[in-house]
């Protein structure tokens, strides 16, 4: 019985002529290609006649099946190779691109990014492996479109794609992050340099969120910002275009001195505080502050000292916070002065012991000389006698009133008057030891202006010898009863005598005991300024504000005094500035003062000096300047007679 014939099957048959194809397309020349592997729509149709159904199903017959493999399933795109070209498949750019834009296994808008172990789920089984091998050694040649992201998972490192035709998440992140920092800057110095917990909180941003890391590592959070101070998660964040200016600036000093300092420790050294600093910034944190010191500058948040030692210098900064115990009392000392100038004549100036008994202080000695050399107490109050407790205080402005109080006045006469000495010579007054050097021309003004005047404060006397006026307490005089004047003498008196609101030197009221006994003749009677008014001079000024009515010799002998003070402190010899002089003799106006100094100069008593360009003026001396001739004069010069 003859054999049936084979009947062809054309699945098979279908089968082999794919199987030549691409044996003839592997064999051709690479640069015949357009591409070393042909895509599966490609394949199809270089078969006449087969449709796409009919070509997949001959992948699964033979001579096919096993030797030909596509290598993105269900992509028409995909390329195709043979079994024996698997390794040099799994390395083409167009497989990765594939896999990249795969409609469920590929990235897309929402996730852009994904890990090669998931794209490779689209590939033929057999890829898989070779092509995640191969691609997550080989990011610098991947193709145009497509970069690589090492993402962490645990302790391992997963390399994933970005499809870059959509936003990476980490990126949208990043870029979020930059907006809330540049925000805060906005915000001021008590908002910026950042912590990274204050951004996260601007930016909505939960600490755990996976893409944390990431976004820090992208732009454009990489490229513009940097950590300056601190580590991570507790670092200070800032925009690197400003963060040597921020680190430097008054407020970030304040921020880290509340991050640092409590009550328990209110101190805290520089160079701790620069180790903070990330490397590159610490040697200028460091030299400003240092600046800062050395130039004596002052800032309300913080207290600055040296520290260190002289081979390693070093500052301390003191929270204001926590103020010491000297600085609390020198601005106490302060309130309770200016509460005391408040009440009036009766207790201002004040005396030191008042003054500390109203701050109610338990601080030793070494405190109390500490606060009085400590702001603002240093800067405001002037001491008459500073190693003295007695001594009346007031303000440095007030100068010239407590010169003029009779405070200030009992205490120099009774360190000067002795028992065998009840008499001071009043130009003496202002030569005593211990008086603050800023207050002898103010003395020396208010004595000159008491004897001029005749008008003496109660419990003091003066009377003349020669040319000299001398000063002495009531208390201390000792005087027989007054003779009985006679009825010319009356008469006269009546005459000359007019009622007055001010009081003029006064004798002291004798005792009960001595009013009734017989005249008796006093040695220094006919000396003596008594309680009878003195003959008053015609149109005599008041003696608190001088007039141009005033004579030359008036303002002379204030002039003389004043420059007879100032000239002991003087830097140049014999010489004394008009800065120096004009706030002395303030009760003359500018013009007057400026109108008597010139005849006194035209007398030939004075001399005034041109000011020299080579030597730079302050705004005080510009002011006080005399313009004579078109030119400034500045230096009072008195000539010998």
């Amino acid at each position: 019985m003859a054999k049936k014939a084979k009947i062809p099957d054309p699945l098979s048959e279908i089968a082999a002529n794919l199987l030549a194809s691409l044996e003839t397309h592997r064999s051709a020349p690479s640069h015949a290609m357009d591409s070393p592997f042909l895509t599966w729509s490609q394949l199809v149709a270089s078969q006449s006649g087969v449709s796409m159904d009919w070509a997949t199903a001959s992948l699964q017959k033979s001579p096919a099946k096993g030797q030909i493999v596509i290598a993105v399933t269900e992509d028409l795109k995909s390329p195709v190779a043979l079994s024996k070209d698997v390794e040099r498949l799994a390395q083409d750019a167009v497989v990765l691109q594939r896999l990249v834009q795969h409609p469920f296994t590929g990235c897309s808008e929402t996730v852009p990014v994904r890990s090669l172990s998931e794209l490779c789920k689209g590939l033929d089984k057999n890829l898989r492996k070779p092509v995640e091998a191969w691609w997550s050694q080989s990011s610098a040649n991947l193709p145009a479109g497509l970069s690589r992201i090492e993402q962490k998972s645990g302790k391992k490192i997963v390399v994933a794609i970005h499809d870059e035709r959509f936003v990476r998440p980490d990126v949208t992140l990043s870029r979020k992050l930059t907006a809330a920092l540049e925000s805060l800057r906005k915000l001021g110095d008590t908002s910026y340099p950042a912590l990274l917990s204050d951004l996260l909180t601007r930016a909505d941003v939960a600490p755990d969120d996976p893409l944390l890391v990431g976004a820090f590592l992208q732009p454009p959070f990489a490229d513009s910002t940097m950590l300056v101070a601190g580590k991570l998660p507790h670092g200070w964040l800032a925009l690197s275009s400003d963060a040597e200016q921020v680190v430097n600036s008054e407020g970030f000093l304040r921020r880290l001195l509340l991050q640092n300092c409590d009550e328990a420790t209110p101190e805290v050294k520089l160079s701790t505080l620069a180790k903070i600093m990330v490397k590159e910034l610490q040697p200028r944190f460091s030299e400003v502050w240092r600046t800062h010191f050395e130039l004596q500058r002052k800032f309300p948040f913080v207290e600055f000292s040296a520290g260190g030692s002289k081979a390693k210098p070093d500052l301390i900064l003191r929270d204001a916070r926590f103020p010491r115990a000297e600085k609390v009392l020198s601005e106490q000392l302060v309130k309770h002065l200016d509460a005391q100038k408040i009440i009036g004549e009766s207790a201002y100036p004040t005396p030191w012991s008042r003054l500390l008994e109203l701050t109610k202080t338990q601080a030793g000695k070494a405190t109390v000389q500490k606060a009085m050399a400590l702001e603002p107490f240093v800067g405001r109050v002037l001491l008459a006698f500073p190693a003295s407790s007695d001594s009346p205080a007031a303000f440095i402005d007030d100068a010239a009133e407590l010169a003029a109080s009779t405070r200030l006045l009992e205490l120099i006469v009774s360190q000067l008057v002795t028992d065998d000495q009840q008499c001071v010579q009043a130009d003496k007054l202002a030569l005593v030891k211990g008086l603050h050097p800023l207050l002898k021309p103010h003395v020396a003004v208010a004595v000159e202006r008491l004897t001029s005047t005749k008008q003496m404060p109660p419990g003091f006397g003066a009377l003349r010898i020669g040319s000299k006026w001398q000063i002495f307490r009531l208390q201390d005089l000792t005087a027989g009863p007054a003779v009985a004047p006679s009825s010319d003498e009356q008469k006269s008196r009546a005459k000359k005598s007019a009622p007055t609101a001010t009081a003029k030197i006064a004798e002291p009221k004798l005792p009960a005991s001595m009013e009734n006994k017989p005249p008796a003749t006093s040695a220094i009677e006919s000396k003596a300024v008594n309680s009878e008014p003195l003959p008053e001079k015609a149109s005599e000024p008041s003696p608190q504000v001088a007039t141009p009515a005033e004579s030359l010799e008036g303002f002379r002998q204030d002039l003389e005094a004043a420059f007879q003070s100032l000239s002991e402190v003087s830097r140049l010899p014999g010489c004394v500035s008009l800065a120096d002089l004009r706030p002395v003799l303030n009760r003359y106006p500018r013009e007057t003062f400026d109108a008597e100094l010139i005849r006194l100069r035209k007398a030939g008593q004075y001399s005034l000096s041109v000011v020299e360009g080579r030597y730079p003026l302050s705004d005080a001396e510009r002011d006080s300047c005399l313009i004579i001739d078109n030119s400034p004069h500045l230096l009072v010069r008195r000539r010998e007679s």
